[in-house]
């Protein structure tokens, strides 16, 4: 899906289309990012929505992760500890970010995207 934002184009996966989820999956195991959802939510309480942001939200390998997590009685000491063992399987750094309101350019991962 297309949309122009001030002097921007933008694009948003439809979500609608039956090959949504399959594609989703490829690039969440291309980007080690199957990993890093599934450790967070193993040991995390309510979470509502995970959220790639930043460069690699744009399709930019950074470095640098930027994942926003958005919850309930998010376990920071616990995402802050599993730090250094995400990093080491993906072989990237990783930045969380805490309930933030979602990006307009992010992608959610997790949950579903719902932007005001």
């Amino acid at each position: 899906e297309k949309k122009e934002i001030s002097n921007k184009i933008s694009y948003q996966a439809n979500i609608k289309h039956p090959m949504f989820n399959l594609m989703q999956q490829v690039v969440h195991k291309y980007l080690g990012l199957d990993v890093l959802v599934e450790e967070i939510l193993e040991r995390m309480g309510s979470i509502e929505v995970i959220e790639l942001r930043g460069a690699y939200a744009k399709g930019v390998d950074s470095g640098v992760i930027e994942v926003n997590i958005i919850g309930e009685e998010i376990n920071i000491e616990y995402t802050q500890s599993i730090l250094p063992k995400i990093e080491e399987i993906i072989s990237r750094n990783v930045l969380f970010h805490y309930n933030q309101e979602l990006s307009e350019e992010g992608i959610v991962l997790f949950g579903e995207s719902v932007i005001q």
